[in-house]
């Protein structure tokens, strides 16, 4: 299957979104119970890692779950140095791996489906 520009396009508004959102990361969450950014960290990186998976076929799963928990890393390390708004938080890295999980399952059932089906 080869990803059009659709694709390319989607994962680069989220890649700016994402981006956008780091200078102010409680912006529309204050009022939730649960904490916005770790909805936002987690579902971000999911939408991240489908549309990446989709827009560039030959990136492995593994290659592109791993880039994104970097990024995920390195904005948190940024976070914490000082002038940057936010700071260094464990709970947004877990939402970051919650988020790759959860684009990484149906990945992987239809790996399993095709082996079966061989």
């Amino acid at each position: 299957m080869r990803a059009g520009w659709a694709a390319k396009a989607a994962f680069g508004a989220l890649l700016l979104y994402g981006a956008l959102r780091v200078v102010d990361p409680e912006a529309r969450w204050a009022e939730a119970r649960v904490p916005g950014d770790v909805v936002e960290h987690a579902l971000l990186v999911y939408a991240l890692l489908t549309c990446a998976l989709a827009a560039f076929p030959r990136l492995s799963l593994t290659v592109g779950a791993s880039a994104m928990l970097l990024l995920g890393l390195s904005v948190e390390v940024a976070q914490a140095l000082p002038g940057v708004p936010g700071g260094f938080q464990l709970r947004d890295l877990t939402s970051d791996l919650v988020g790759v999980l959860l684009a990484a399952v149906p990945f992987l059932l239809g790996r399993a489906a095709r082996v079966r089906a061989t």
